[in-house]
């Protein structure tokens, strides 16, 4: 009993082929001998010469037969061949059906993981889930950057902070998004160079991000940050279009708070 479809119509092709080969060489067989009687010459008794009944016996094989012998061999392996391409192709079928089923594995695991990842990182007091971090922007709030920090940890967070691109994006949407034409407001983040000049850091120790896109220009061709000793905090300046910029940390606006844990 086979197993498999495929394997028992392999078999039953291998040995239907193999018969219709064996019967074309019986019946090439069978003509060569009835040639070769038919070349015998007639008479011959137990004294024939030996040597001339070697020759007839043995004559070399006529063109005609050895092209015949020759086809039946190609035909053999054009059959072989196309059995090899269709096995191949049914291997490929499988293979195809096998990586379907593994998409099907991995859209479902990733539908069970993404309630568990919403309820993991769920907001509540009025913070909005933000490029992955709880964030509220207090746009009623006019304040120092110091005072926005302490503004901040009062509600259980801090400045904001961020390192991609992707996360400043969604900063930036989130921004927009709140604070409208009639409300303009630049918006305090958490980062200084307050401890040493130019070096620039968040307020949990990391590096800030450099250049574009986070930074913007000034008069629209200076780079930020460019305000020297004067200007130790950072900014989403709403001139412009909340690109960061370095300013007064005495300048008053409206802090971006931000859950880290």
């Amino acid at each position: 009993m086979c197993s498999h479809r495929s394997s028992c119509s392999g078999g039953q092709r291998d040995r239907a082929s193999d018969s219709a080969l064996i019967m074309a060489l019986f019946v090439l067989l069978a003509a060569m001998l009835a040639g070769v009687a038919a070349s015998l010459p007639s008479g011959l008794d137990e004294n024939a010469d030996v040597s001339m009944l070697q020759r007839s016996l043995l004559s070399p094989l006529s063109s005609e037969c050895v092209n015949n012998l020759a086809e039946l061999l190609l035909l053999r392996q054009e059959v072989k061949l196309a059995e090899a391409v269709e096995v191949g192709r049914e291997s490929l079928s499988g293979l195809n059906d096998i990586g379907a089923y593994l998409r099907e594995i991995r859209d479902a695991l990733t539908q069970r993981e993404a309630p568990q990842e919403e309820e993991r990182t769920q907001c509540t007091g009025g913070f909005r889930l933000v490029g992955g971090k709880c964030m509220l922007l207090l746009l009623n709030e006019r304040k120092t950057w110091g005072d926005s920090r302490i503004h901040c940890q009062q509600i259980g967070a801090d400045l904001a902070t961020f390192q991609d691109a992707g996360t400043f994006a969604a900063i930036l949407d989130y921004v927009k998004e709140i604070n409208g034409p009639d409300k303009g407001a630049s918006v305090w983040v958490g980062g200084s160079d307050g401890v040493v000049e130019d070096v620039w850091t968040w307020l949990t120790g990391e590096y800030m991000p450099r250049g574009s896109p986070f930074w913007g220009t000034r008069n629209n061709y200076t780079p930020e940050p460019s305000g020297g000793t004067n200007e130790n905090c950072s900014i989403l300046y709403k001139t412009d279009y909340y690109y960061m910029h370095d300013i007064s940390c005495t300048f008053a606006a409206a802090p971006l708070c931000m859950k880290h844990n």
